[in-house]
């Protein structure tokens, strides 16, 4: 199903923008994996980017190296990145656990892989790779898990409730009906996703794969669904969803980055406005973007950089100028 582009063109917005803790109760089963540092991962990935920026990319493969020690599924995004240094670099041996990991793994094909990592950042030994990678992936044959196909459906029904094209919105009961029908799905939706945590664990890359179609990655979907239920005005315990979000993002099954981005919303609608990450500089009315003021005082950016390398982001001043 191709995406509401109305409504997910203000999403990809954000998460371009955006990316470019409590105790944790008991790990379910297929949560992070036993060993895994997500802190440190955190701070390799964010000096890796430090390193890009500087043009460095020596520098970047190696933190993106050690990164990956520290987490036994690292992020797809960060695993992309990795590849596209080592190409810069000429690190192409680096690759081989790379290109395990996304077609094996996260069910990457081949024509996936060549549509985000063009074949120039390959050796011809990486080449070889991907061809007998392939052929495994193939033999393994996984089929569709109740776990993707339960969010295929409640994000089918996202999409579907959120098509207003055809609907007569200037008419005020036509209106009325249609934001209850959308805010009665989302409550509905967001209780079975809990369910569906608390049955197979939160929805992560290995367990989903990296791509839900040919425009969309399952993290999109997982991120969008969560969106909504921030908004919903029919879910009032906020409390549960911070919960959440917390619990998630300090076990690394949630991107800092989206984790910061959720809870800067929720800080826009709390009665006491906290959780800021300052994360998204931008926002959006009626689909056009705005840069709203913010006096940016010494005790605010103190707040905010506390913040946000809690989460395992780096300082506000050092993404700004990446």
């Amino acid at each position: 199903m191709k995406p509401n582009v109305y409504l997910f063109s203000g999403i990809n917005l954000l998460l371009f923008l955006g990316i470019y803790f409590p105790c944790l109760p008991e790990k379910h089963a297929t949560d992070a994996a036993a060993g895994d540092d997500f802190p440190a991962y955190c701070r390799y990935i964010n000096r890796a980017a430090r390193a890009i920026y500087k043009n460095d990319f020596c520098q970047a493969a190696a933190c993106y190296d050690s990164a990956f020690t520290k987490k036994r599924y690292p992020f797809y995004e960060d695993i992309r990145n990795s590849v596209l240094v080592n190409a810069k670099c000429g690190c192409y041996e680096n690759n081989d656990a790379r290109l395990r990991l996304l077609m094996l793994d996260m069910n990457v094909d081949t024509a996936f892989l060549f549509s985000e990592m063009p074949l120039r950042v390959f050796d011809a030994k990486n080449m070889v790779l991907i061809g007998n990678l392939e052929q495994r992936r193939r033999q393994q044959n996984k089929k569709e898990n109740d776990l993707q196909r339960s969010l295929r459906t409640m994000f089918t029904l996202d999409q579907e409730v959120r098509d207003y094209e055809n609907v007569n919105m200037r008419d005020r009961q036509v209106s009325k009906m249609v934001y209850a029908k959308r805010d009665s799905l989302d409550k509905r939706q967001y209780h079975q996703f809990l369910a569906l945590c608390g049955q197979y664990g939160f929805p992560t890359e290995e367990k989903t794969g990296a791509f839900y179609g040919e425009d969309l990655k399952w993290s999109e979907v997982v991120y969008v669904l969560l969106w909504h239920f921030v908004l919903s005005k029919s879910i009032e315990d906020k409390d549960a969803l911070v919960a959440l979000f917390r619990k998630e993002a300090a076990a690394g099954n949630l991107q800092p980055s989206r984790y910061a981005s959720l809870l800067d919303m929720l800080h826009t609608r709390m009665p006491k406005p906290e959780y800021n990450f300052l994360n998204t500089t931008l926002c959006l009315v009626n689909n056009e973007a705005y840069r709203p003021f913010v006096f940016y005082s010494d005790s605010l950016m103190r707040e905010i950089n506390t913040n946000r390398i809690a989460a395992g982001l780096d300082s506000f001043h050092i993404v700004q100028k990446q």
